[in-house]
């Protein structure tokens, strides 16, 4: 066990031994930080399980198996661990031994929840890539240069205006609470989409750490979604819709107040992702077609509204965290 506090860690597989090799060598660099261990595995039929079995040494490991179903894998799979933390370890994707120290150390000093942290990024033949993601925003924005748990109403911000993307961008280069996994499982009725929206449903109830240094590697790749994944996607409700529903629950339990709204101009912010959203769904509806967008004059209307629509939704966020820094800065002056 690390000084830190307990790290359980959790496998899920599924039909995936040709990319064991390389991700069990990874493991190997760090396990022995790990309490526990939970495989996961969907009912594969290469291999998979037997070659954990040889190859996944740990006193306390336990192989479990579930149906097909990404985020009910996961949740399986985390009822099944009681250390203080857990760490999802995707196929394909690694952190080094460095990197899992310090999200545990930096989760027991800043009391967190969820520690988010941005991977190298890599395609499936190794070449390095880039892609944007919420944390980097968050990272850029409030100038993170160590570790920054994000007060409640700053995560409410962010989720706003990254409601179809995820605050957790990739899992595999996070850390978890168990008792916040315990009591706010993964959803499981909206495909693939899961790490967004409960990053949207959750942003205000839990404790965010961001840490700025990449110590971990993901593999863009084909997802292990199943067909009912993918098609349960198509289905869910609007991110302004889930935001809404949202912020109606944490003001009935209390965590926001009708102040904090106003302060953040709420309504506004929502609008201005209400409109976003639409004109990116349009726009990408239009990258989807055969027809190469590019040589279409209605695609490069499309775009300009949607860089529009983003440029406004990015000013709110500007005035709304500059209201929220207003406030944390008065409430330490009363402190004092």
């Amino acid at each position: 066990m690390n000084a830190s506090g307990s790290l359980g860690v959790l496998i899920p597989t599924y039909n995936s031994a040709s990319l064991l090799a390389p991700y069990l060598d990874a493991l190997g660099g760090w396990l022995d930080l790990a309490t526990e261990i939970a495989v996961v595995d969907s009912f594969s039929t290469d291999g998979t399980l037997e070659l954990l079995k040889t190859r996944l040494h740990h006193p306390r490991v336990q192989f479990l198996s579930h149906p097909p179903g990404l985020y009910a894998s996961w949740n399986f799979g985390i009822q099944h661990l009681q250390s203080e933390y857990i760490y999802i370890a995707t196929v394909c994707d690694t952190i080094t031994r460095a990197g899992m120290e310090q999200l545990l150390n930096v989760a027991s000093m800043h009391q967190s929840d969820v520690v988010v942290s941005k991977p190298h990024l890599h395609t499936p033949d190794g070449r390095p890539a880039e892609v944007e993601w919420p944390v980097d925003d968050i990272i850029l924005t409030l100038g993170i240069k160590s570790p920054r748990t994000l007060h409640r109403l700053e995560a409410v911000v962010f989720a706003t205006v990254h409601a179809t993307a995820a605050l957790t961008g990739s899992c595999a280069s996070n850390l978890f609470r168990t008792s916040c996994l315990t009591q706010f499982p993964f959803p499981t009725e909206v495909g693939t989409e899961a790490d967004g929206m409960w990053s949207m449903r959750h942003a205000a109830e839990v404790a965010w750490t961001v840490v700025s240094q990449r110590f971990s590697t993901f593999a863009i790749h084909p997802g292990f979604a199943t067909a009912e994944d993918r098609s349960q996607g198509q289905q869910n409700q609007r991110a302004d819709q889930i935001l809404e529903q949202a912020v109606n629950e944490w003001r009935s339990r209390g965590l926001m107040t009708a102040t904090d709204l106003d302060r953040l101009c709420w309504p506004e912010g929502l609008r201005l992702q209400r409109v976003f959203q639409e004109n990116k769904s349009a726009f990408d509806r239009c990258r989807k077609r055969k027809f190469p967008w590019i040589l279409n004059p209605r695609a490069w209307l499309l775009r300009t509204r949607r860089q529009r629509a983003r440029a406004r939704l990015h000013a709110w966020k500007a005035k709304a965290l500059g209201a929220v820094r207003a406030l944390v800065s008065h409430s330490s002056v009363h402190r004092k």
